[in-house]
């Protein structure tokens, strides 16, 4: 656009503020855009750090649960060969 010095500029023939506004609402668009894909690509980051630290706390408590189910199945198995010699020698006393 060619403006001769003598002429007036007319409001309607200058379109300045519409290409303003227009490049700010599309930049405005184009960062909402990226910043909801960025959230969300976050969000999935979680979901897997998550899935990692219950993997992880699930094993740990089923190496506890069988470290303390160890000594109490050697407990009730010299329970019960105790309980077996207790008949025993019940049997051999009643038979006397």
């Amino acid at each position: 656009m060619r403006i001769h010095p003598g002429a007036k500029l007319e409001k309607e023939s200058y379109n300045g503020g519409f290409v303003i506004r227009v490049l700010a609402s599309l930049m405005t668009v184009i960062f909402l855009c990226s910043a909801s894909f960025w959230s969300c690509s976050r969000d999935k980051e979680k979901e897997s750090k998550k899935g990692a630290i219950e993997k992880m706390t699930e094993k740990a408590g089923k190496d506890i649960a069988d470290r303390l189910q160890k000594p109490i199945k050697q407990a009730r198995s010299v329970k019960k060969k105790q309980e077996e010699k207790s008949k025993e020698i019940e049997k051999a006393l009643k038979g006397q």
